[in-house]
């Protein structure tokens, strides 16, 4: 599989906590498929882990039925918070 582009969009519902805990989250899946390839995924994420909401691009290898069940285990009762748009 080759390497695609994402962006998790958090939604406006989402309070500081909520939006703190899924950059957290995110940050926990560097090195598991999911990853940053212009800054370390620290820097990307950087808003989200404050409680700061924020679009956030990033790159992964995997399909996108695993990706989306990746995050929903991860982020679990926050995914519903978040929308993942694909690029081209």
């Amino acid at each position: 599989m080759t390497d695609r582009s994402f962006v998790v969009m958090v939604s406006d519902r989402a309070l500081g906590p909520s939006v703190e805990n899924i950059g957290k989250k995110l940050l926990e899946l560097d090195g598991q498929g999911i990853y940053s390839t212009a800054r370390p995924l620290d820097k990307v994420l950087h808003h989200l882990v404050r409680g700061v909401r924020d679009d956030v691009l990033l790159k992964t290898n995997l399909e996108q039925s695993d990706l989306e069940n990746l995050l929903r285990k991860n982020l679990g009762g926050d995914y519903k918070l978040c929308t993942i748009k694909w690029m081209r």
